[in-house]
């Protein structure tokens, strides 16, 4: 029988990843094996005291769609995931880099796993949408982010950028690829498909829609500490956790004093970064962290406004061109 990791998308299909086959998803989440205890939510009882979250109760009938981390809509409404900004210039951004780090790492990364954390889309769009050409990305990528805009928008098409550029073969996974992050007790099932172990020699991106939680702001936009270390404490120390960071109303050099007093978790985290966009790449393994710094050092070269930096570690300390 094959296994199931709940939440891989349907790009997954026929894809070994560690060990793990995938099947496809339902409307509301993947078909399940008889020996996956969902009702009794065997595996979010485990994450949740790790998550710092209240366990979960036992779920009764109907309700297992909130356990693959959806809050069921009333009647008459749908909640549509958050891909109103697919193809913008912070796409072009980090597609690029994430494409980059994982395939000019030396020795390059076998996979990129990526998670949404999606909220439904903004009813009235605050932040404006910039065209992708205003990211100065390589040729080979600008396609690919274009074609994310390309009605009907799916995640599912991320999963092509790995097979981009030949002589550089990745794998990449789409996670929870319609999933929401909610709140309370429900928000640990959304990491109820994931088993951090199982991914060697994987950079694991999370896409927050603004980044890091602070002492104020916990919402569903963003990704909590507790969810990060958990993942980093044990994935195997050749992987790493990328994090989507928007730059609040704040100058950067004080977000990132802040935050590695805040990530003082994980032994080496590195930072690449524009005017408004960052991201944080979390590390446990000396080596893993040294691949990827060095790797993001040489991304910065002859793309002007993109700096690297080590927010904790040792050395190479930056990158300025």
């Amino acid at each position: 029988m094959r296994r199931v990791e709940r939440g891989a998308s349907e790009s997954s299909i026929g894809h070994s990843v560690a060990g793990v086959n995938w099947t496809h998803r339902t409307a509301f989440g993947v078909d399940e094996p008889a020996d996956l205890d969902t009702e009794g939510g065997e595996h979010g009882a485990t994450i949740a005291p790790a998550l710092e979250l209240p366990l979960p109760k036992s779920l009764g009938a109907g309700a297992k769609h909130c356990a693959l981390g959806f809050r069921l809509p009333a009647i008459g409404f749908r909640l549509v995931p958050k891909l109103q900004y697919l193809g913008d210039s912070r796409d072009a951004f980090k597609w690029d880099l994430l494409h980059w780090l994982c395939t000019r790492a030396e020795p390059a990364f076998a996979r990129l796993l990526f998670v949404p954390l999606l909220t439904p889309d903004d009813a009235v769009p605050r932040d404006g949408r910039t065209p992708h050409a205003r990211f100065p990305c390589r040729p080979l990528i600008r396609p690919f982010v274009a074609g994310l805009a390309a009605a009907p928008r799916s995640l599912e098409r991320i999963a092509a950028l790995g097979g981009l550029e030949d002589g550089h073969p990745l794998e990449v996974t789409v996670a929870q690829s319609d999933a929401f992050v909610e709140e309370g007790a429900r928000r640990a099932s959304y990491w109820d498909w994931c088993h951090p172990e199982r991914y060697a020699d994987t950079l694991v991106f999370l896409d927050p829609d603004n980044g890091f939680e602070t002492r104020t702001q916990r919402g569903s936009k963003w990704v909590r500490h507790a969810e990060v270390r958990w993942l980093l404490e044990r994935l195997p120390e050749s992987s790493a956790v990328a994090v989507y960071q928007h730059r609040p109303r704040r100058r950067w050099e004080e977000l990132f004093a802040d935050l590695a007093v805040r990530v003082d978790y994980a032994p080496n985290v590195q930072a690449v970064y524009e005017a408004n966009l960052a991201f944080l790449v979390l590390s446990r393994a000396r080596g893993t962290a040294e691949r990827l710094a060095r790797a993001a050092i040489r991304y910065c070269e002859g793309r002007p406004g993109v700096r690297a930096a080590t927010l904790r570690g040792g050395p190479p300390r930056s990158g300025k061109r």
